[in-house]
């Protein structure tokens, strides 16, 4: 739980990010906590969606990287696995931009 009681904030996860060569990385874990926490309330309906790739999935269905933007850039990454049948089977945060302007990526 967060400084805030009930919900976290981004802020909870900023000691987990690192500084590579002026480009911010995290781990799985913070990323996809810090994009639920930034997603709240986001009416993805009103970004920009492009696929930024796509491929066939292991499980028989696509693994596609989507880019959801706004008039600032780039707002979040996620990847998306679906099954044979079209099913989302996994869902996740690959980059997240937080409310102070830097887009933070997951590590790899």
């Amino acid at each position: 739980m967060g400084s805030r009681g009930k919900y976290d904030t981004t802020a909870d996860f900023l000691t987990n990010i690192e500084n590579r060569n002026g480009k911010f990385y995290t781990d799985k874990a913070t990323i996809d906590k810090i994009g639920q926490v930034e997603a709240r309330g986001e009416d993805f309906s009103l970004l920009n969606k492009r696929i930024m790739s796509s491929r066939a999935s292991t499980e028989g269905g696509t693994s596609v990287v989507y880019k959801y933007s706004d008039e600032l850039g780039t707002k979040y990454l996620i990847h998306e696995v679906t099954d044979a049948r079209g099913y989302i089977i996994h869902r996740d945060f690959d980059a997240v931009r937080i409310s102070s302007g830097q887009l933070i990526n997951k590590g790899h």
